[in-house]
């Protein structure tokens, strides 16, 4: 019933749930050890990424150069 009460709480607040939205990413993409640096040029492993970003909601807001969407 606490686990329920904290994430009410944090998905009220949009920094702190986006913040947790990027480490869950950030925990799934880099299990083991976190990178200082990341360049994905295979494209099954950039639709990966982009998958797994997408499946949260506060962090899939996309940035194009002629707008975001």
């Amino acid at each position: 019933m606490e686990e329920l009460k904290k994430w009410k709480e944090l998905n009220k607040d949009f920094q702190k749930s986006s913040k947790s939205e990027w480490f869950n990413i950030q925990k799934e993409l880099f299990p083991h050890a976190e990178p200082k640096t990341v360049i994905w040029e295979n494209i099954d492993d950039i639709l990966l990424v982009l998958e797994i970003i997408s499946e949260y909601h506060q962090v899939n807001h996309t940035m194009l150069p002629d707008g975001g969407g």
